[in-house]
């Protein structure tokens, strides 16, 4: 079996589905799971839905109506009518229905509403299939993927979601949704924005996938931002350690979580480009050794947190242990830091930084100083000459040098 992953761009109108579509007519010679996303932009356009529906904003009926119209005009374009065309009617007018009587927690009712999107996108591609002739399975992978209770962020069960995946095993070509789960609670639960690349491979991990096809916007995993660095190229091969450290780094191509699952089965991962299917990608797999390509990775839109002591005692690692609890309870990864007797310093992604409550958190007699609108370099297989290129001009606040990777935060108002 294998493991197709189409996101949202791949779906967002007619015909993009058509076209994901004829990528999988091309690739059902073997069994084939489809894993989707919601439908362009969709599953934004749901979390305002839910916050005006649970706060009862006079606007939330207005974004039900977009939400509709968007897909009944994806409906129309690929002329699905008759009762495929009302099951997904019904399946949509079902998110206002639960909207409007909002009975949960306010976590737990924003994953079942923002889960529509997915529902309704896989229908649809799954209807489109069978209007041509391409006969598939639907399955609602809420039944399948088991979670805890942490809404928005949920944490899989993996024995015994690992027990229902054979369901989805000896069937030609399945159709399900990335990005949710069901919660022990019996509520639907999702896994954390870009979730779906991880419930991608981690179905393919537990269906020992012969491999995992990830269909984006884009080539492959590129050295850099083509839009920023004119010598990007696409790396064709690249290893599952060299993968992780990019998307950890910010590279916005894979979720950094998606590397283990097929890591521990040792399955290829291929990042291909939907606009041009027959051309090759990236493949992640286990390999020996680590190309020498200078990766470039940039991230604006950061945040410094500078926190020293006021007496100039020093800042011990009962002060560190509570600063990491208080980020990892907040979702907040630290992207690089910097530690003396007195200070901290830590970067952040800006819209996750919550200042307040690391203040309240941490003891009186320390000092706090924030800097936003930064930007973080990361330089994989760096020379000495690319780091002169790159840093040139800037003013930069802190940098790193290990083995194989440059690091430095910088204030872009002085780029050059």
């Amino acid at each position: 079996m294998q493991v197709f992953k189409f996101g949202g761009l791949a779906l967002i109108d007619d015909d993009s589905i058509r076209n994901a579509a004829k990528i999988i007519a091309k690739n059902i010679e073997k069994n084939l799971l489809v894993v989707v996303s919601a439908t362009g932009k969709s599953t934004r356009l749901l979390c305002r839905y839910a916050e005006a529906s649970y706060y009862k904003h006079d606007d939330r009926a207005k974004f039900f109506r977009i939400f509709r119209d968007n897909h009944y005009e994806i409906l129309k374009g690929l002329s699905i009518d008759g009762e495929p065309f009302n099951r997904i009617a019904r399946l949509i007018d079902e998110a206002a229905v639960v909207a409007a009587n909002p009975c949960a927690t306010y976590s737990c009712f924003f994953d079942e509403i923002i889960s529509y999107g997915e529902l309704v996108s896989s229908k649809i591609l799954s209807a489109y299939l069978n209007k041509s002739g391409i006969t598939n399975t639907w399955a609602d992978i809420r039944e399948i993927l088991l979670t805890d209770n942490n809404y928005n962020a949920a944490n899989i069960i993996f024995n015994r979601s690992r027990e229902k995946v054979k369901k989805l095993a000896g069937h030609k070509l399945v159709i399900t949704q990335g990005f949710i789960g069901r919660s022990e609670e019996g509520f639907t639960s999702t896994l954390g924005f870009e979730g779906s690349d991880y419930s991608a491979t981690l179905l393919a991990s537990f269906l020992e996938a012969e491999k995992v096809v990830i269909w984006k916007d884009v080539p492959g995993i590129m050295s850099a931002d083509p839009r920023i660095e004119a010598t990007a190229r696409k790396l064709g091969s690249l290893s599952y350690e060299e993968a992780i450290e990019y998307a950890y780094a910010g590279a916005k191509v894979l979720h950094p979580k998606c590397i283990k699952p097929v890591q521990n089965k040792n399955i290829p991962l291929e990042i291909r480009s939907f606009l041009h299917p027959n051309n090759k990608g990236s493949i992640i797999q286990a390999k020996n050794g680590r190309h020498d390509q200078a990766v470039i990775i940039q991230n604006s839109n950061m945040s410094l947190v500078s926190i020293c002591t006021k007496d100039f005692s020093f800042i011990l690692e009962n002060h560190l242990c509570k600063l990491f609890g208080i980020l990892t309870n907040a979702g907040t990864a630290i992207q690089m830091l910097h530690h003396t007797a007195i200070s901290v310093d830590i970067c952040v992604e800006q819209e996750n930084l919550n200042i307040d409550r690391i203040k309240d958190s941490l003891a009186d007699n320390l000092l706090f100083r924030v800097r936003n609108g930064l930007s973080l370099l990361n330089i994989f297989n760096y020379s000495d000459q690319i780091i002169r290129e790159k840093t040139r001009g800037k003013k930069i606040l802190i940098e790193n040098r290990a083995k194989n990777i440059y690091r430095v935060l910088f204030e872009p108002e002085n780029d050059l």
